[in-house]
């Protein structure tokens, strides 16, 4: 979707966003099913209704914090993106298996229990030894507590992608080349705007990613004192390598 984004490639991206809608509709709507359905399950007189109905929808309500600020705080930071879905959906899978096993009496459907999970380990194992996207081109991929980062190699020059549907965040082009015209070579005609045009003396970069703009100000203009601000310190890392 990244890439798709970065030459607007309609049809890549309408597909991206497809699948993902066929990939989630299912479990969303089946998670979206649990409230209602336990309300059933629980309501032994109407007149308990109310009362249950609350106490469920409150759990539900707090179900709904965790799971929007635990991942995002706490598990992913520590964890990783695929190992923060493996966790959550080991989660659900062992709640559905333990009341499975405790709503039925069938010596099959207790048998088919155990051996879900056993089965699906292997896939797991696999899943998480792979990369979490393979792009053609791709140099490098890692996650941090903010961005999911991918650097890809086009023609001569490498591309920093973050997270989806991004684009092109920095570059670098072998022998340190400046393409002609491009969102960041666009900015070297900034210090002409001036009331007076003159070469820049210092500049601050805020959201350096992995520095293009200053090595293309340092290529153009000489070694000028530059201060770069980058809220990931991984983004940086991917500058300092080489890598872009």
């Amino acid at each position: 979707a990244a890439a798709a984004m970065a030459v607007l490639n309609v049809g890549a991206i309408a597909g991206s966003l497809l699948l993902v809608v066929l990939a989630l509709i299912i479990p969303v709507t089946l998670l979206g099913c649990l409230s209602p359905f336990a309300i059933r399950l629980a309501v032994q007189d109407v007149n308990e209704s109310g009362r249950i109905s609350g106490r469920i929808y409150a759990i539900s309500t707090l179900g709904s914090l965790l799971g929007t600020y635990l991942p995002v705080l706490v598990v992913i930071p520590l964890a990783g993106s695929r190992m923060t879905a493996v966790i959550f959906g080991a989660i659900l899978l062992i709640v559905g298996l333990v009341g499975l096993w405790r709503s039925s009496n069938s010596r099959k459907v207790r048998i088919i229990s155990l051996l879900l999970p056993i089965c699906l380990a292997p896939a797991l194992i696999l899943w998480l030894r792979g990369n979490i996207k393979t792009d053609a081109g791709q140099l490098y991929e890692t996650e941090s507590a903010y961005n999911y980062i991918q650097v890809i190699r086009r023609d001569d020059c490498n591309y920093l992608l973050l997270n989806e549907g991004q684009a092109f965040h920095s570059f670098y082009c072998d022998g340190g080349r400046v393409p002609h015209v491009s969102v960041w070579s666009i900015m070297l005609a900034a210090p002409f705007f001036n009331e007076v045009p003159r070469p820049p003396e210092k500049m601050a970069v805020i959201g350096l990613a992995a520095g293009t703009i200053p090595k293309q100000f340092t290529q153009v203009f000489g070694p000028i004192p530059i201060d770069g601000i980058e809220l990931d310190p991984a983004i940086l890392d991917v500058g300092r390598v080489g890598t872009i």
